[in-house]
């Protein structure tokens, strides 16, 4: 199956890395900058979440260091 994402999406009042409609998945890569706005980030996907989406949040180290770990965390999601 192929699903189709779109990066940098208006969503609720938020721009999100990557969305997947089909799947109402998105996916978050977050850099240093999300070490501070912790609160901030925990509120937005709450929001997001009540409105039926899953979000998952990846560091950069993780994407670059365990790219295939990433990927069965997405894979998982889309089921």
């Amino acid at each position: 199956m192929v699903l189709s994402s779109r990066r940098q999406v208006p969503l609720l009042g938020y721009t999100v890395d990557f969305l997947c409609v089909e799947r109402r998945l998105i996916v978050e890569i977050d850099g240093r900058q999300h070490d501070w706005e912790r609160d901030y980030d925990i509120t937005r996907t709450q929001e997001i979440e009540r409105h039926g989406f899953t979000l998952l949040r990846f560091s950069n180290v993780q994407v670059r260091d365990d790219r295939d770990a990433v990927l069965a965390a997405i894979r998982k999601a889309v089921g």
